[in-house]
């Protein structure tokens, strides 16, 4: 199993249609000339938080899984479709650090919520200049054979691929739209495990990411 140094809750059901993995790659697209930025999120981490919210009925539209945590004009950023009630979010925190986590808006672990913040102190979060990084795998409970997982982009891009265990993913980039971060987007995807019980971003490979005219962006092997 991948340590994800969280709690390890009940597992909800995942229903398989949502799931994005589209099946095995029959052709590789050519990459730009040059290859692509793969200039990454440098930065420190700072701290963790996942905590239980009180859970009195059902959570209303404008739950907020960071509450106190980010400034109110700098709302979270929800990122992708959720899926058994789970949701993927990016936001800024009050000292200007890039927040990243999951949470559980709807369904049996409902206001159960985790995030990793940067620390703002030291460095850069958001490096300028075009590039991508390799999703990182969040804490929302597992039925086994999916795992969510986050990732940042910056630069013109819509769309991420990517393949996990040689299976191809597709996701959307939402923007995250913050003073200072111009460009920058996210994207999630429930990945199959494909009955692996032991994986890590290692297994993650050839990252793109794509712009609405179907022209490579940017790319990581």
């Amino acid at each position: 199993m991948i340590d994800l140094d969280y709690a390890d809750p009940a597992a909800p059901a995942i229903a398989p249609d949502h799931i994005l993995t589209v099946g095995r790659r029959v052709r590789r697209r050519r990459r730009a000339a040059g290859g692509g930025s793969m200039a990454l999120m440098v930065a420190v981490l700072a701290w963790t938080a996942t905590v239980m919210l009180p859970q009195s009925g059902s959570v209303p539209a404008a739950f907020d899984p960071a509450p106190g945590k980010h400034r109110p004009s700098d709302p979270v950023v929800i990122v992708g479709t959720p899926i058994a009630g789970w949701r993927a979010f990016v936001f800024r925190s009050t000292d200007d650090g890039l927040c990243m986590g999951s949470a559980a808006y709807s369904g049996p672990d409902q206001g159960y919520t985790s995030y990793v913040c940067t620390d703002a102190g030291n460095t850069s979060v958001v490096l300028p200049g075009v590039w991508i990084q390799k999703p990182t795998f969040e804490s929302a409970p597992l039925d086994g054979k999916h795992v969510l997982a986050i990732g940042l982009v910056r630069g013109p891009a819509t769309t991420v691929t990517l393949d996990f265990f040689g299976r191809q993913a597709i996701a959307t980039v939402v923007p995250v739209q913050k003073d200072g971060w111009e460009g920058l987007g996210a994207y999630c995807l429930w990945l199959s495990t494909n009955g692996e019980q032991t994986f890590g971003t290692a297994n993650v490979t050839d990252v793109e990411a794509w712009d609405s005219d179907g022209r490579l962006v940017t790319s990581l092997p």
